[in-house]
């Protein structure tokens, strides 16, 4: 979109704020890459949530892990804490 907006120019006067575009077929592409790109944004991140499990926790709250697989944790929090 700041491509889009390179293409305009805009001239204050008396009268208030006027706005002149360049090239309409440059102003017209970027603005249709914009949008296309936020829409691949978006489905880009539906995607990610699909695949990511994410689990919301509140700051402060207590959080208990349990690992599967014979995959074990031996670090406290306060161990982190002080290694950070």
């Amino acid at each position: 979109s700041a491509m889009q907006e390179a293409q305009v120019d805009r001239f204050s006067g008396i009268l208030g704020t006027t706005r002149t575009i360049k090239d309409e077929f440059l102003y017209s592409l970027y603005g249709s890459l914009s949008q296309t790109w936020n829409e691949f944004a978006r489905w880009y991140l539906e995607q990610a949530k699909e695949i990511v499990p994410i689990v919301f926790i509140r700051a402060g709250e207590p959080v208990y892990i349990t690992l599967i697989n014979g995959i074990s944790l031996e670090v406290s929090v306060d161990e982190f804490r002080n290694n950070s």
